[in-house]
């Protein structure tokens, strides 16, 4: 294959478009082992590991998050405004910005706080405090190398040849409400 590799958009893409079937492999799988008796059903062990989303920090935001760029963008149109009436004021005939200069700043920077807006205003109808603009499921979580947009994959591991037996994942952040649900399932 000459060191040719997939990347991560094509393992996304083909996980994306196979999802039914990747969850019969796994179903099929593990009525297999349940046939072979390859699960003891007495001790089963219950972990939560955080799998990170193809979101970057840059496009997960919450209120806090939105706040500080929206009165950035409040300050530099301000600033803007400012110019322009100092320089109709002075009529200089040497300006730091052209009038229409200043108006296309300006309209690009309102539209910019409106998309803000409408993502807080998202964010205020969810019941999350946060929203993710590339995997929308994920969320902010902590890992051992600090914050990361992520999943939290709950995994349910067998005693006896040390199998898993089911999993979930979900985009709470920690695991505390997990055990009620992930031991719901029943291992044989």
């Amino acid at each position: 294959m000459r060191k040719l590799q997939p990347d991560f958009k094509t393992i996304a893409d083909f996980r994306k478009d196979n999802t039914q079937s990747i969850r019969a492999v796994c179903r099929e799988f593990i009525l297999l082992c349940r046939k072979l008796k390859l699960f003891g059903c007495e001790l089963i062990a219950i972990d939560g590991s955080k799998f990170k989303a193809s979101n970057s920090n840059r496009k997960n935001f919450t209120k806090n998050k939105l706040t500080k760029p929206i009165k950035k963008i409040d300050d530099e149109i301000d600033s803007y405004l400012d110019d322009l009436y100092t320089g109709d004021q002075k009529e200089k005939d040497v300006k730091k910005h052209s009038s229409e200069e200043l108006k296309k700043k300006i309209e690009k920077l309102r539209k910019r706080k409106n998309k803000y807006q409408q993502l807080k205003s998202h964010i205020d109808q969810s019941e999350d405090n946060q929203i993710s603009l590339t995997d929308p499921d994920s969320r902010m979580m902590h890992s051992h190398q600090g914050k990361d947009v992520s999943y939290n994959v709950q995994i349910v591991t067998d005693s006896k040849h040390k199998l898993i037996v089911t999993h979930a994942v979900t985009n709470e952040c920690n695991d505390l409400k997990q055990l009620h649900v992930i031991s719901g399932k029943r291992c044989s």
